[in-house]
């Protein structure tokens, strides 16, 4: 067997689907069987596994595009295109009685299958099934107003957490008090002790799973998630009282240092208490939890829990969960249906909460183990931002030998199944790519079309596998996105080996650097699709998604952060795109900046700053970017008097967010503003509110 290396998910995609490639050998059948299980390096007997279920791959058939006979496993193994069959308890429990190592395992079987229920706990924080809440709760999902969601340690153990982060934020906001993140602490710590001392118990077994399961999610949500967490403030959360040590003898026989459940989860309810008071009384502060102890005492105290049963969990043995799954809320038309559970997701989670996962083929030829600790296995923290973990497998070879080795089993020696860009495929990618007319709109992500110019400008040529990584896609179709975009502005252009940077390029990236907003303009509509997107929106001032001309419908939100990003248009929510195409010269600002003002207040002494930013981009044609240097200047000349007050921002405006373009440290970056949030006017500042009358 090979030795460990650090892979991402990411990484492993083609490995796993090498591993189906070899599985499938055997098979007629239209999916390919494997076995999954999982270990655990001290309460487990050595080289025991136990099987969590078995794997059934349904590859599909060959599409246009498709470079190599894995490509059609890598887009099965991606969107989730398998079924999970998870054994039986009962039986589950039979093998793991025979392969723990504790002598007094059979009076433990009630703890040993509380472990067993650890699968079923990474079912529902993998989303293959949800969290059974009360009808009451169900009915108010998904939520219409902001709602602060305080969570509890079971709730981050049993998939709860997972549920608010993957369905309702971010309207739901996500609170974890500092107790949680000690007592999963406590958890772990408990089990490193116990592992150094070869303690080979179920107990062990059991803070295994939950120590490190809970930490995965507390890191996957701060790591690899979009989700913000609110951070109690400095000396607002109870456990800070707690933990520091007395010398009075009555606080110490009391034993508060030493956490107890009943007393965590009161100070889990003190900190929501805590929020709760300091928030309007019409915002609504939920406590998350599956323990009913914790639900009853939030209900004794005036405050609504956000409950769901974890004894469901159990009802998943024996049934057959799937890797692709249906939505359960759909909060808008456009909202996508369906969701993908990459089987590198399950994989990595259980390899996680157990210690180590492989996947093996029916007859045990091939092999494919993920392990998060071990002996000989270091950590760092980059392991976990990237989400790394150690790999090895058995049983098969590398893509490209695997390819060459079938083609010269078939007796063509000259060519590999995968040309290499240097001979052949070089000059045939190149001829079709010229071939192609570049026709149409693209949908890309802006941050990673960021991330390509720079490595362009860096390797002056990318070949198709080095920008699919660059940009983080999975698939050449939706790399091509990037790159034809690029290339309909004549920012590349084909080369022998890939696509070459033109000068046109430099200057682009120039102009971002200098946020220089005309002349970007000017070039990026250079671009057809852009330029006539951009003459729409000059020609009709407002651009409804339902009826825009110029591109389609899936990448207009792509043109839209373009149009915000050079500072030609402002999306307005329930509205469209309105173009903001005036330029007013420090006069004309002035006088449009109070009338603007005036309009809005109706005697008012304070608006809020979004309403004025918008009413100008709506009734002026003035971007907000535009708009803050203008008032800037005007102030500093005297032609206006500026007033802020800062205050809570409107939590009904949180989807007025703008794209803006930043550079930091020399490097650019894209922005998402909430111009209601106040700090976009006076950076540093929260000007919520806003006050302009005519100077001196």
């Amino acid at each position: 067997m090979r030795e460990f290396c650090l892979q991402s998910r990411q990484d492993s995609v083609k490995t796993l689907a090498n591993f189906f490639f070899k599985a499938g050998e055997d098979t007629s059948s239209d999916r390919i069987m494997a076995i999954l299980e999982v270990g655990e390096g001290i309460c487990f007997k050595e080289g025991s596994w136990l099987s969590v279920g078995e794997i059934e791959l349904y590859p599909g058939t060959p599409v246009a595009g498709d470079e190599n006979p894995y490509s059609l496993l890598e887009r099965a193994l991606t969107l989730g295109s398998y079924d999970w069959k998870l054994p039986e308890l009962d039986n589950m429990l039979d093998r793991a009685i025979k392969i723990v190592a504790d002598k007094d395992i059979e009076k433990k079987r009630n703890k040993l299958t509380k472990v067993l229920e650890g699968v079923a706990h990474v079912a529902l924080r993998c989303g293959f099934t949800h969290p059974v809440f009360d009808a009451e709760s169900l009915s108010n999902m998904p939520f219409k107003k902001p709602t602060t969601v305080v969570a509890d340690t079971s709730s981050v153990l049993h998939g709860g957490l997972d549920f608010v982060v993957r369905f309702l934020y971010p309207v739901a906001r996500i609170k974890i008090p500092a107790v949680v993140h000690m007592e999963i602490l406590n958890i772990a710590d408990r089990y490193f002790n116990q592992r150094r001392d070869k303690k080979t118990t179920v107990g062990a077994l059991f803070d295994h799973i939950n120590s490190q399961g809970g930490q995965r999610v507390l890191l996957r949500l701060e790591l690899q998630t979009d989700a913000e967490i609110e951070r109690p403030r400095l000396g607002s959360d109870p456990l800070r009282g707690i933990v520091q040590p007395d010398t009075d003898p009555e606080d110490r026989s009391l034993g508060l240092q030493n956490v107890q459940r009943s007393f965590a989860d009161r100070l889990i309810l003190e900190t929501a208490i805590q929020h709760r008071e300091r928030v309007s009384s019409d915002h609504p502060v939920m406590l998350l939890t599956c323990d009913q102890g914790l639900a009853r005492m939030t209900l004794g105290e005036g405050m609504q829990p956000l409950f769901f049963d974890k004894n469901y969990c159990c009802h998943l043995f024996g049934t057959v969960l799937t890797g692709t799954c249906f939505c359960p809320f759909l909060s808008s038309p456009n909202s996508d249906r369906l969701y993908f559970i990459p089987l590198m997701d399950l994989i990595w989670e259980l390899a996680v909460t157990y210690g180590s996962a492989r996947i093996v083929n029916k007859d045990c030829t091939a092999t494919f183990e993920v392990r998060a600790i071990g002996k000989t296995l270091s950590w760092s923290p980059f392991h976990a931002k990237d989400d790394l973990l150690w790999v090895r497998w058995d049983g098969f070879n590398a893509v490209e030998r695997l390819a060459e080795l079938k083609r010269e089993e078939s007796g063509i020696l000259a060519e590999p199944l995968r040309p290499r860009p240097e001979e052949k495929a070089g000059k045939k990618d190149k001829a079709s790519q010229d071939q192609k007319p570049l026709k149409g709109s693209y949908k890309f992500s802006l941050p990673s079309m960021l991330s390509l110019i720079q490595a362009f400008l860096e390797k002056q040529m990318l070949t198709n596998e080095e920008g699919i990584a660059i940009v983080g896609v999975k698939t050449l179709d939706s790399y091509e996105k990037y790159r034809n975009f690029l290339r309909s502005g004549d920012f590349i252009i084909p080369a022998k080996k890939g696509f070459e940077k033109t000068e046109k390029l430099d200057k682009l990236w120039e102009t971002i650097l200098l946020r220089d907003y005309p002349s970007l303009e000017l070039l990026l509509a250079a671009v057809p699709s852009f330029r006539n997107f951009r003459e729409e929106l000059m020609k009709n001032k407002l651009i409804i998604r339902s009826k825009v001309a110029s591109v389609a419908d899936s990448p207009f939100s792509t043109y839209c952060g373009l149009a915000e990003m050079v500072c030609i248009g402002l999306q307005i929510p329930e509205e469209g795109l309105r173009g903001t195409f005036v330029r007013p010269t420090l006069e004309e600002f002035s006088k449009i900046a109070v009338d603007c003002y005036a309009k809005i207040a109706q005697g008012e002494e304070y608006i809020l700053t979004g309403q004025w930013l918008e009413a100008l981009a709506r009734e002026y044609g003035v971007h907000p970017v535009l708009a803050r240097s203008r008032l800037d200047e005007a102030y500093q000349a005297g032609y206006l008097q500026r007033y802020t007050e800062g205050s809570t921002p409107e939590t009904q405006f949180e989807k007025h967010i703008m794209t803006y373009l930043n550079v930091e440290k020399g490097i650019p970056v894209i922005e998402r503003i909430n111009l209601y949030h106040g700090d976009f006017i006076l950076p540093d500042r929260t000007s919520v509110s806003i006050r302009i009358i005519q100077g001196r």
